[in-house]
């Protein structure tokens, strides 16, 4: 991956959410081997924004379809863009960030499974890919930040 933008690439706006619990574990989702795009790989619950939809409509459709999970206030973390080598892309991201209700049952729908981990773990998970890392370190200074307030 780079990251500077070629316009003439096909362009695909996503959005992701990053659940967090009270010990402040992110929710992580390892994509089957199988997977079109990063497979066998932890990635972010979420997808592809359809036409019409803003990036928080989309959100809350992806997060249902994959989790079974109604999110209730997404806090926006971060915007993104970046270009993808395989297939070749232009990405935006949309981050957005919420603490986990947990009278909501989880129930995995994509990917081959899934896992709480704290900050501290992901840097010890090779299969997180490197364009991800960022993330996972804003989102964690995101959560100190909303503790210490």
């Amino acid at each position: 991956m780079t990251r500077s933008i070629n316009s003439k690439l096909p362009r695909r706006e996503v959005a992701i959410l990053i659940l967090y619990d009270e010990n402040e574990r992110m929710l992580l989702q390892k994509r089957t081997a199988d997977a079109p795009v990063f497979p066998g790989v932890w990635g972010f619950f979420g997808g592809g924004i359809e036409s019409g939809e803003s990036p928080l409509e989309a959100l809350k459709r992806e997060i249902y379809e994959e989790l079974e999970y109604e999110i209730a206030n997404p806090g926006f973390l971060l915007e993104e863009e970046y270009c993808h080598k395989d297939p070749p892309r232009e990405i935006k991201r949309s981050v957005f960030i919420e603490f986990y209700d947990s009278s909501q049952k989880l129930v995995l729908h994509e990917g081959e499974r899934m896992g709480w981990f704290t900050h501290e773990e992901t840097l010890k998970i090779v299969d997180i890919p490197s364009f991800n890392r960022p993330i996972l370190r804003a989102v964690s200074l995101e959560i100190e930040s909303r503790r210490s307030s």
